[in-house]
Parts: C-alpha cells; structure tokens; sequence
C-alpha cells in the first residue's frame, strides 16, 4: 500500500498494487490540523464532508474508487453517485477531478511490474497527455 498527496488538487491517494493492476482510492483533503508543531497545520483532514473528517486516511471515506490495469485501462467509481451530481465550485475543482485520476494513471506505471508501455502508448485517442485540443 502506498499513500500520496496531491495538495495542490486537494485529494489523497491510496494505490494498492495487484499483478496485472493497480486499485486506488482517492480521498478529498477537507483542510488540514496543527500537528505537533504550534501554529503549524500540516495534518490533513480526509473525507467528504465536515461531520464524517478524519484524520486518518484508512478510515476515511473515499471520493472515488477505481483500478488501473497493465494495459492503461481503468474504471472508476465515484462513491457519491447516489445522488447523480458531482459538486465543484470553480473551473479548478472539475479540471481537478481529471487530474488526480490521471495521475493514479501515472503512478500505475511505477508501481506495476507488469505495464505494458508499449500497448499504453498507442491505446486511447493518440493525443499527447495533458492536451485538452
């Protein structure tokens, strides 16, 4: 199991590796906490609302779900989908929803054994990572 932090997209990563794929659960950081240091608020707070934060990651509620596979195919789940709406309050929010499951489709790459670069390269639309046109 491995835990990463993308602050700047405001989510956490938990990436567990399989043989042939990777399963993720991604966790929206709600704020962080003062830890040990006085004045300083570098623990994170992990959850999808303010009644259900935590500050431990394991027992947190997930954002999302999904895998990656060795071949770059992934399916995500999105945990909220009972209620059919995804909330962002700005440009930054949606674009951060693509983001952090593209960089779950990154660190598959370096986590599994098995990736297959080759076919990867050449699977989805053919256009360059990153570009949106």
């Amino acid at each position: 199991m491995e835990v990463r932090h993308f602050d700047d997209m405001g989510y956490a990563v938990i990436a567990e590796p399989k043989e042939y794929s990777v399963d993720y659960r991604v966790f929206k950081i709600l704020g962080h906490q003062q830890g040990n240091a006085p004045g300083v608020f570098d623990v994170p707070m992990y959850g999808n609302d303010l009644e259900t934060r935590t500050t431990d990651i394991e027992q947190a509620e997930a954002f999302m779900s999904g895998f990656v596979k060795w071949d770059g195919c992934s399916n995500w789940d999105f945990e909220d989908n009972e209620r059919c709406m995804f909330h962002g309050c700005d440009e930054g929010d949606l674009l951060n929803f693509g983001r952090v499951m593209a960089e779950c489709w990154r660190l598959t790459a370096d986590l599994l054994p098995t990736w297959d670069a080759h076919i990867t390269r050449w699977a989805g639309s053919g256009k360059e990572v990153g570009k949106t046109r």
